[in-house]
């Protein structure tokens, strides 16, 4: 939210009225209006405030009045919608306020929108505050590299700059990016653009974005930028062996957020090692291959070493941060449990073998082994057994002792059996804090059937409820919210007669439109008609379970 004075709605007695919009305070008012006319946060802001403008006489002067509203407003993706003359009535009344422009759909605009982006740059350059422009490869598109040259001269008041201008990577321009000077600039985010990296704007950037880049540019980069607070790289590029690049260690001091996508560990890895960075700092890594060639054991360990000190650090700062470990048939993900909110300060971690391959269980006992500091503060874990081998189910059991955190279990009955045989050859009770079994799926025929008289055909998911009440540890929900065409009348008069004493059952069925009633039961065994007990919720869209 800009400091800058919003528009000021000063009514005279003769225009109050009795309707409750004009006894709203003005400074209220105008605030209301500031928050709308962000067009990089309301994708409606534009007609927003245009109507906004024609609600009263009173409105319409305030907003005529208040240059800096309209300065904002200059999104050509809304404005192409409008009659031509609008964007020029736009600027007018923009005045000689900073401008805040935004066009993120260049190859699909006629050429009139074209013209008039590019005239904006062209004469209003040294008053743009704020500018993100992404073109599409479309067809027929008539904007060339020579039409971006406003973009090569300093600027004077440019503070956010977002460039994703295909066709602009191998183009040569007189000048360099910003004509090397742009000393407001503090955000900036840039794919296919060629800068330097020794541009002197880089000294007061606080956020950086980057496409495809390789490590040593990286490093350049971040070299130039000591002010970094968040640091994105889409694509980390790199495959040879990276450690044995002459590459510098920079510290970055007030780096809060470091991101990066669709890379191979190897560089990842490397990049850890060169930067000194904060401990309560936020590290988001997705998609990270790992190629066959670096699965060997003593190659994958020392690959791995970096993002688990990472790790080390990241929790002995943040001591009250738990884990979520999620495993899946070709990823492995480790998440701060603890950061539901994207904006705040979280951990997350995913790892992918290349070839888009399932894990083999050598792979996972080398991953889950680099990662085994973290697990004892695990408290989420997912595993999904669809076709994998017996032997990652092994693996990842074996690893549970060290777990005695986990308080959510989410996977499947072929999970619970083998949890259930590993339980029974064990002195000590497995995932003691265990309070909620939520299965994706359950199928009856699979490992027997609820109901059955004869405990050789029961459920592996019985047995375990009843292991646990017996041992004094009961599970305290089972979520079947997931699961379809669930025989509740069979399942828990069942469970009631186990005598499984406070355990809730959750359960769903789905309506109309996508609809779903989440159903739930308290285990009581008292032998009454188990439908007069059945708690059914609101009707909700897209519930979750309740834990």
């Amino acid at each position: 939210m800009s400091s800058r004075p919003g528009p000021s709605f000063r009514y005279s007695m003769e225009s109050t009225s009795a309707l409750p919009i004009y006894r709203i305070n003005d400074d209220i008012l105008s605030l209301i209006v500031q928050i709308n006319a962000n067009m990089f946060e309301n994708k409606g802001a534009f007609l927003f405030t245009r109507n906004a403008s024609q609600v009263c006489h009173t409105w319409r002067q305030a907003l005529l009045a208040s240059p800096s509203v309209w300065a904002r407003l200059l999104d050509i993706d809304q404005l192409r919608h409008m009659p031509e003359w609008w964007g020029h009535k736009v600027l007018r009344r923009a005045s000689t306020a900073p401008l805040w422009i935004k066009s993120t759909e260049v190859g699909r605009y006629m050429q009139r929108e074209v013209g008039f982006l590019l005239h904006v740059l062209d004469t209003r350059w040294n008053n743009v505050e704020r500018l993100y422009i992404r073109t599409s490869t479309v067809e027929g598109t008539k904007v060339t590299h020579h039409d971006w040259n406003a973009l090569f001269r300093p600027a004077p008041l440019l503070k956010e700059l977002g460039l994703y201008i295909s066709g602009l990577e191998d183009a040569v321009f007189d000048f360099p990016l910003l004509g090397d000077s742009a000393p407001s600039l503090r955000v900036f985010r840039a794919k296919d653009v060629k800068f330097s990296a020794r541009a002197t704007w880089l000294n007061g950037l606080r956020s950086v974005t980057v496409g495809n880049s390789s490590l040593p540019e990286i490093m350049q980069i971040l070299q130039g930028a000591p002010l970094l607070e968040y640091l994105r790289i889409e694509k980390l590029d790199g495959e040879g062996n990276v450690k044995q690049q002459a590459l510098p260690i920079v510290r970055l001091r007030h780096l809060k957020h470091l991101d990066i996508s669709s890379s191979q560990l190897r560089v990842c890895s490397s990049l850890l090692e060169c930067l000194t960075i904060p401990p309560n700092c936020s590290l988001i890594i997705t998609r990270m291959f790992i190629p066959t060639k670096d699965t060997l054991e003593y190659i994958l360990t020392d690959l791995l070493h970096p993002l688990s000190q990472f790790m080390d650090r990241y929790l002995a700062f943040h001591n009250s941060s738990t884990i979520s470990i999620t495993h899946s048939s070709k990823s492995f993900s480790l998440k701060d449990n603890s950061s539901p909110e994207e904006d705040s300060t979280c951990f997350a971690l995913t790892i992918c073998l290349e070839g888009n391959t399932g894990f083999t269980p050598y792979v996972l006992d080398i991953i889950m082994g680099a990662f085994s500091p973290a697990l004892s503060r695990t408290a989420f874990l997912k595993f999904g057994t669809f076709r994998a081998p017996t032997g990652i189910i092994d693996v990842l059991i074996s690893f549970l002792p060290q777990s005695p955190m986990i308080r959510t279990l989410e996977t499947d009955e072929r999970f619970i059996l083998h949890l259930f045989e590993a339980q029974e050859d064990s002195t000590e009770l497995l995932l003691p804090t265990l309070h909620t079994i939520k299965l994706d799926t359950f199928n009856v025929s699979f490992l027997g059937c609820f109901g059955g008289n004869n405990e050789e055909n029961r459920s592996a998911l019985v047995d375990y409820l009843v292991l646990r009440s017996e041992a004094g540890k009961p599970i305290n929900i089972l979520d079947l919210t997931q699961c379809s065409d669930l025989d509740v009348n069979t399942l828990i008069p069942f469970l009631e007669d186990l005598s499984l004493f406070g355990l809730k059952i959750l359960w769903a069925r789905y309506g109309m439109s996508n609809s779903i009633q989440q159903f739930e039961h308290v285990c009581e065994g008292s032998g009454l008609d188990v439908a007069s007990r059945f708690v059914v919720s609101p009707s909700l869209s897209g519930a979750s379970s309740i834990d």
